[in-house]
């Protein structure tokens, strides 16, 4: 059985035969943008194998009930040592300028392709991302091309 690392390294390998096309061609509506990984500066340890994060659409939002005048949704807490948002299990976090969905656990909301940590850019967009999918009934199998995996290295076995 393969290490981690080399699974790591073998999913790298996969996606980089169609990033090209995929960066300039994303088909999936779910898609706003795609930042390729050097220019977010992720920790090392942070969904290794992706090859950069995906912001969520117009789309995605206003089926979340994100609009740009949206404020805070309620019940949501801001740690007071280290920043981030929660509201029970779901966590709302600044990596450099993007505002990630993840879940206690070291769970990350990612686009199947490439396994891609999704993002926003305000916490109020990514609070209402994280209620919606944590709403749906069918996580998993991938709704909106999305779906939740764990965000450390390990993580690749469930990708």
């Amino acid at each position: 059985m393969a290490t981690v690392s080399e699974l790591i390294i073998q999913r790298q390998n996969d996606v980089s035969k169609d990033w090209q096309s995929f960066l300039e061609h994303p088909v999936h509506r779910s898609i706003g943008e795609v930042i390729p990984r050097e220019n977010t500066q992720p920790k090392a340890d942070f969904v290794p194998w992706a090859p950069g994060v995906v912001i969520a659409s117009d789309y995605l939002l206003r089926r979340s009930g994100h609009t740009p005048t949206s404020r805070r949704p309620p019940r949501w807490r801001k740690h007071r040592r280290w920043g981030y948002f929660m509201k029970g299990a779901l966590i709302v976090r600044k990596r450099s300028d993007f505002w990630f969905v993840e879940m206690a656990g070291a769970s990350v909301l990612v686009f199947r392709y490439g396994s891609m940590p999704v993002c926003t850019r305000t916490y109020q967009a990514a609070m209402r991302l994280a209620q919606y999918f944590l709403s749906l009934p069918t996580l998993p199998p991938p709704v909106h091309g999305l779906r939740w995996v764990l965000s450390k290295p390990d993580g690749i076995l469930s990708c």
